[in-house]
């Protein structure tokens, strides 16, 4: 994946007790075709806050890199084939070592593009994601989509609106609505946007939501 941000280059020492993230360097190698020229156009790193804190695989742990410390290991880390979680316990939660719940992150890059790839989406379609997150994948949509034609619903107004920031900083304008996205398409429905294409749910199920497990469900569903 190409790198966004290449300040930094005389950054500190590497912060002590990391792993080596650029030997997990995420490429588009072997992804979907259809979706190189997405990953290569938008970066995964440019939806990240400063503070982040990857999954280092290999130990089971969550590791704190703070880009204003180390700039570098930050933009390996953001581009590691790895999760990355970017916030804790719905926000109450800010220290290194992590909180108890990872509220908020950003997946693997290649369930991400696998993910997408399943959802079978194409230019002429329209696409409704549940779970904005960073915003990366609703990214990934609208630029192979068109920005009109995605909209992204995420319950956290302060996720959202960091999503909305890192979206028209990277050039992109699909609609993001803060809200309560459990009712799934019936929610795209009563407010009259045009007829979907394609659903993904990039949440956690925490309640029940029959409609997801009808057969009689309107549009093809992928969800993690």
């Amino acid at each position: 994946m190409p790198e966004d941000d290449k300040k930094g280059s005389s950054a500190a020492p590497p912060q002590a007790g990391l792993v080596n993230w650029e030997a997990a360097a995420f490429t588009p190698e072997g992804i979907a075709p259809e979706w190189v020229e997405a990953v290569r156009a938008v970066p995964r790193a440019r939806f990240l806050p400063s503070r982040i804190w990857p999954f280092d695989t290999a130990s089971g742990r969550h590791v704190f890199v703070d880009r204003d410390v180390d700039p570098v290991r930050w933009q390996r880390a953001a581009e590691a084939n790895v999760p990355v979680t970017v916030q804790w316990d719905d926000g109450r939660h800010d220290g290194e070592d992590g909180g108890v719940v990872p509220s908020s992150s950003a997946s693997m890059p290649s369930l991400v593009l696998e993910m997408l790839a399943d959802l079978g989406v194409r230019p002429g379609m329209t696409a409704l994601e549940i779970g904005t997150g960073t915003g990366w994948n609703a990214g990934l949509l609208a630029h192979r989509l068109g920005s009109v034609a995605v909209t992204t619903v995420e319950v956290d107004a302060g996720v959202a609106e960091r999503a909305r920031r890192a979206l028209k900083d990277t050039g992109l304008t699909p609609r993001v609505v803060t809200g309560d996205g459990s009712a799934g398409w019936r929610w795209w429905d009563r407010r009259g946007r045009p007829g979907v294409g394609r659903f993904g749910l990039t949440v956690t199920r925490e309640r029940t939501t029959p409609w997801l497990d009808s057969p009689d469900r309107p549009v093809p569903v992928t969800a993690v």
